[in-house]
């Protein structure tokens, strides 16, 4: 259950957190580990992907965001200001301290990331159905011209 998006919005997410990484000096296995992924060989192979724009959703962003210390905003490419945080961005909101709060919250994102999936297979399906039936149009209009031809 992950958000998915295009593969150059992943793939500018990724350089973000690579730039606010290596920015701060850390190593993969470092913001691995600020981010709570045990295992140095598992942070390095997480993050590298992160990086590269692979495995990249809503909860791995929010958890690299607050390892760096920047806002999603800017990760997401919301805001221009690597250094800015949350509240910067949003006045209103408040930090959230509260576990049970958190989490609920998360199981909104999951929430929502699965509502983004579903939506993502029903738009492959209609793509599949539209391209179906521009090929049953082609094939109907080639026998009608074949037919007035024959005639």
């Amino acid at each position: 259950m992950r958000m998915e998006f295009t593969k150059p919005e992943n793939i500018k997410i990724g350089a973000r957190i690579a730039a606010i990484r290596a920015e701060k000096r850390l190593s993969q296995a470092e913001l691995g580990r600020l981010m709570g992924i045990i295992g140095d060989s598992s942070a390095n192979s997480i993050i590298s992907k992160l990086e590269r724009g692979e495995a990249v959703g809503a909860k791995k962003v929010v958890m690299a965001a607050k390892a760096l210390g920047c806002s999603t905003d800017y990760l997401f490419g919301l805001s221009t200001d690597s250094s800015c945080d949350e509240s910067q961005n949003h006045p209103r909101a408040a930090p959230v301290t509260d576990m049970a709060e958190a989490g609920r919250l998360l199981r909104k994102i999951e929430s929502l990331e699965t509502s983004i999936e579903n939506i993502n297979k029903l738009v492959k399906k209609v793509e599949a159905e539209r391209d179906a039936a521009k090929e049953e149009a082609k094939t109907a209009m080639r026998l009608r011209d074949n037919e007035a031809s024959g005639a």
